[in-house]
């Protein structure tokens, strides 16, 4: 049965443009993007993911009845200098899976943490 009715962002960048997430593109969120109502049964979390590896990105918002937490994972290749991203976001409120939320934090501290790696291997820090 459905319970009470959660409205989430449902979309998915790779065919909605519109979609992608608001530090990836100017605009936010396009205006044809709306908060609908879930279809998934005892939906109670709104999840975004936005992933980034290179010059590519891409973000998908949907409704869940399981939570996925939040998290962010990075990965390194050593046959190259990219490091893939996937970031998970999940909340319980209507529209809460929009532009900003948790993984932005995390984006942040995790380029923290690449400069200060960066200082210290370069020898420019010192405790």
């Amino acid at each position: 049965h459905f319970t009470k009715c959660l409205n989430c962002y449902v979309c998915n960048s790779s065919v909605d443009p519109g979609c992608l997430d608001g530090e990836f593109q100017a605009h936010i969120i396009n205006a044809d993007v709306q908060p609908l109502p879930c279809n998934v049964r005892d939906a109670r979390f709104c999840i975004k993911t936005t992933t980034i590896y290179g010059a590519i990105m891409g973000t998908t918002r949907f409704c869940s009845s399981e939570s996925l937490g939040d998290q962010c994972q990075y990965v390194d290749f050593p046959d190259h200098d990219r490091i893939y991203q996937a970031c998970v976001f999940t909340c319980e409120n209507d529209a809460c899976n929009s532009s900003r939320g948790h993984c932005q934090d995390l984006n942040v501290l995790f380029m923290f943490c690449i400069l200060i790696a960066s200082l210290m291997d370069a020898r420019l820090f010192v405790f």
